[in-house]
């Protein structure tokens, strides 16, 4: 995957983040620490970097996973974790969906994401998948912008956390 995007005069690129970019992940981790105090009630570190990288849920290859980067220059401005078929046949999953407080309400976010939906929609996908911790009210709000819907909601420990996850819908 490499997708080149114009948005408000400025341009980016979407494409796999090497294994090798760590310091670049964790700086991103570190400039967006709202989002792990919120989810996990603890400060970001290079173990959820290698989380990133490794954690694939039950039943999944790390071949299913899709680490991708959003891009201004060399610049690592946001992040997505796509697994492929999970958590059923024809469903994706984002496991994170992070941009930098800088890009924010700019609207980088949607363009990118049907850049993604287009993605998943050509390799075979129904339907995206997220789960949305209930505290985390700015990306619910995002997420119901862009059409998804509420499917259920579950119980789940992050870090020091436990929360109430909703769990988003979109079909395509």
């Amino acid at each position: 995957m490499n997708i080149e995007i114009s948005h408000e005069g400025s341009h980016y690129r979407v494409a796999i983040i090497p294994r090798t970019s760590d310091n670049l992940v964790l700086d991103l981790y570190k400039d967006c620490h709202e989002y792990f105090e919120i989810v996990e009630d603890k400060k970001p570190g290079m173990e959820h970097v290698v989380e990133l990288f490794e954690d694939v849920p039950p039943g999944k290859e790390i071949e299913d996973k899709f680490i991708i980067g959003i891009y201004t220059g060399s610049r690592l401005m946001g992040v997505v974790d796509l697994i492929r078929d999970y958590p059923e046949a024809k469903s994706w999953i984002i496991g994170l969906y992070m941009i930098h407080p800088d890009f924010r309400s700019s609207g980088l976010a949607q363009v990118v994401h049907s850049k993604l939906a287009e993605f998943v929609d050509k390799a075979g996908g129904e339907k995206i998948v997220i789960g949305v911790v209930e505290d985390n009210t700015i990306a619910l709000k995002f997420w119901s912008k862009l059409g998804y819907k509420r499917s259920r909601e579950v119980t789940q420990t992050y870090g020091n956390k436990t929360s109430l996850i909703f769990v988003e819908e979109l079909l395509l």
